[in-house]
């Protein structure tokens, strides 16, 4: 075996085979640190009117930014510029709807509120516990997304006079 070694052509070809195994191995992990890798989840939603606000949790579990460029809901794309959602402390401060496009760090967490504008025919779909085909729209690619709406409403989007009547 020794002596196979000592030959330096055995050599050559061991270094440069071991250095094409080596640059697959760098390309393939460059290749899965890329890939979008996010979870998206619906907190709490509320149909008023002809309106549909969903309170989002965005968790970025990529390497990279993540940019969404919008989303979609049952063929509905939601509002892309700021909105009022709810004001709190007497008026002082509000919850609005984001600025599209939103962007996420590598690694980070995101919590916004989205309004989409749907039929009252479409209203009857979005029964608390059901899920909701979402499209994700990213820089990179769209997505679909089967989200369950809670089954239990938070105080997120409903009053607490709203939760105690239930």
């Amino acid at each position: 075996m020794l002596d196979w070694f000592s030959q330096r052509e055995n050599i050559t070809v061991t270094i440069s085979v071991a250095s094409f195994i080596l640059s697959l191995v760098s390309i393939a992990l460059q290749y899965f640190r890329g890939l979008e890798r996010y979870k998206l989840s619906v907190v709490d939603y509320a149909v008023r009117y002809d309106v549909l606000t969903v309170f989002f949790s965005l968790e970025n579990r990529s390497a990279n930014p993540l940019v969404i460029v919008n989303v979609s809901v049952l063929e509905t794309t939601c509002e892309l510029l700021p909105k009022l959602v709810r004001k709190i402390l007497n008026g002082q401060e509000a919850l609005t709807t984001p600025m599209f496009p939103v962007c996420v760090p590598a690694h980070g967490c995101s919590y916004f509120f989205l309004e989409f504008h749907i039929d009252r025919s479409q209203q009857k779909l979005l029964v608390p516990g059901t899920k909701v085909n979402f499209q994700i729209h990213t820089t990179r690619r769209v997505t679909k997304r089967n989200l369950r709406l809670p089954s239990q409403q938070l105080c997120y989007l409903h009053k607490k006079s709203q939760l105690q009547n239930q």
